[in-house]
C-alpha cells in the first residue's frame, strides 16, 4: 500500500512547483472513498478537496492499472480489486456488450445451436449479476445514509432555501411566518436584487438577522433555482437536518398543531416530504395597499390548472439532486406525501396528495399592479414563462383590468 506524499511530487514533477495552495476537486465513492477521477474549475468548498499535485497521483494509478483512495485525508494507491464495485461492474458491462454483439451477428458466430443457446444464457447470466453488483452497492449506500443521518451532529434541523430577487418588500413577513411554524434558519440566495439582500437584511431586527445566511447569486446560470438548490444541499446539507426549498410567494402553513420540526420528525425515514400548494387569487385588488400578504389575500382561486402541485421538505444528505419542486434521492430513499405515500422521481404534482397536516399557501398573482411586477422582474427558471393573461386565469373575476399589452417575462435578467 502506498501513500501519497504530495511534496515529493511536486518536487519529482517537470521542475515545476505547484502553486502554493493549489486545489483539485475529487470525485469519489461516498461509502468507500475510492477516487474516481477529478476536475479543477468550478471547485467549491463543499467539493471533496485535494492538493493539486494529487493529479500526478491520480494519472500514474491509472496508466499502473491502480486504484486510488481518499481516506482520513490523504490517497491511497492500492492494486486493483477486481470485486470492487466499479471495477466489477465495468468488467461485467464490457463482457454483456461482446456477447450481445455475437448474438446480433447471428448465427454465424456459433458453430453449433448448443454455443447459441449458450450465449443467450450468459447474456441473462451477466444481465443478472450487473443488477445484482448494482443493488449491493445501492444497499450499502443507504446503510451509509442511514447511519450518516442518525449519528452526524446538525446545528439545525429545520432550515429553508429561498432563491431571491427584489422581492425584499415580503422577505421580513416570510421570515416571521416561518419563524413562527418553527423554521430555524434561512439560506437566501441573492439573485441580482437591485437593494442586495445583504444590504436589507440590515433593517431586520437582530433576532431574524441571527437566522439568515445570505449568498450573492448573480451572474450567468444554466439554470438559476436549480443551480441554488444543488449548491444549498451541497453546501449546508450537513449543517441542517431538512431543507425546505420554496419561493417568496409561498408560506408553508402546518395546520395539525405541530411545528415544522415536530412534524418533520415523523418522516424521517424518508428523504423528503411533499407539501401541496393551495393557491390564492388577487382577492379583487387592484393595487398594493401596504398589508401583510397574509391579510391582503384569503380567498383560494377558482382553477384547478395547477392542482396537486407542490413543494418539497428534504433530508439534504439524502438528496442526489434537487430540482424546483422535487428531486432525485440516493436509492431506496423516497420523497413522500403526508400520508407516506411516495412521490415519484422529480415529479412536481400529486393529484391523490392531501393538506390535511401541512401545506404551501401559494400566492401567485397577488394584486393585479403586482403581477405585472413579478412578469418585469423576470424569472430564474429558464424553462417557464409566465404569460400576462394567466393573471386571468386565476382572477377571472377581474376581466375588467384587461390591457392590451404583452409583457415578456426573461429568464435572469430584468427588464430595465
Amino acid at each position: 500500500m502506498e501513500k501519497g506524499n504530495y511534496e515529493k511530487e511536486r518536487r519529482r514533477g517537470n521542475g515545476e512547483e505547484e502553486p502554493t495552495g493549489a486545489k483539485i476537486a475529487l470525485i469519489t465513492d461516498e461509502v468507500t472513498g475510492k477516487v474516481y477521477g477529478y476536475k479543477q474549475t468550478d471547485i467549491n468548498e463543499y467539493d471533496v478537496l485535494a492538493d493539486a499535485a494529487a493529479a500526478k497521483i491520480i494519472n500514474r494509478a491509472s496508466l499502473d492499472g491502480k486504484d486510488v483512495y481518499y481516506l482520513d485525508g490523504e490517497l491511497t494507491v492500492r492494486e486493483r480489486d477486481g470485486e470492487e464495485y466499479s471495477n466489477k461492474l465495468t468488467s461485467l458491462c464490457f463482457e454483456l456488450s461482446q456477447v450481445q454483439r455475437a448474438i446480433e451477428r447471428g448465427t454465424s458466430d456459433f458453430s453449433s445451436a448448443e454455443e447459441s443457446s449458450a450465449a443467450a444464457a450468459r447474456e441473462r447470466e451477466l444481465k443478472k449479476q450487473i443488477s445484482d453488483c448494482e443493488n449491493a452497492h445501492d444497499g450499502a449506500l443507504y446503510a451509509y445514509k442511514t447511519a450518516e443521518l442518525k449519528t452526524h451532529e446538525f446545528k439545525y434541523y429545520c432550515g429553508i432555501c429561498l432563491i431571491i430577487r427584489d422581492e425584499n418588500e415580503y422577505l421580513r413577513e416570510w421570515l416571521e411566518w416561518h419563524v413562527g411554524q418553527g423554521a430555524e434558519h434561512f439560506y437566501i440566495y441573492d439573485h441580482g436584487s437591485k437593494q442586495p439582500v445583504s444590504e436589507f437584511a440590515k433593517t431586520l431586527d437582530a433576532r431574524l438577522r441571527e437566522k439568515i445566511t445570505v449568498r450573492e447569486f448573480c451572474g450567468e446560470h444554466k439554470f438559476a433555482q436549480h443551480d441554488a438548490y444543488n449548491d444549498c444541499i451541497k453546501r449546508y446539507g450537513k449543517e441542517c437536518r431538512w431543507i425546505g426549498f420554496i419561493d417568496a410567494d409561498e408560506m408553508i402553513r402546518v395546520k395539525c398543531g405541530m411545528t415544522l420540526p415536530e412534524l418533520l420528525r415523523r418522516y424521517e425515514d424518508f428523504a423528503g416530504l411533499f407539501m401541496r400548494w393551495v393557491e390564492y387569487d388577487a382577492n379583487g385588488l387592484i393595487k398594493k395597499d401596504g398589508r401583510p400578504l397574509r391579510e391582503r389575500f384569503t380567498r383560494i382561486t377558482p382553477t384547478d390548472r395547477d392542482d396537486g402541485i407542490g413543494k418539497s421538505f428534504v433530508q439534504a444528505l439524502c438528496m442526489q439532486y434537487m430540482e424546483t419542486h422535487n428531486g432525485y434521492p440516493y436509492p431506496h430513499f423516497d420523497v413522500v406525501d403526508e400520508n407516506r405515500s411516495a412521490v415519484d422521481l422529480a415529479q412536481i404534482r400529486k393529484t391523490d396528495c392531501t393538506d390535511e397536516l401541512v401545506c404551501v399557501d401559494h400566492y401567485y398573482t397577488k394584486s393585479y399592479e403586482e403581477w405585472l411586477e413579478k412578469l418585469r422582474r423576470g424569472t430564474c427558471d429558464p424553462v417557464y414563462s409566465r404569460k400576462y393573461a394567466d393573471f386571468f386565469v386565476y382572477n377571472p373575476d377581474m376581466e375588467y383590468c384587461r390591457e392590451d399589452i404583452a409583457v415578456e417575462q426573461r429568464y435572469e435578467v430584468s427588464e430595465k
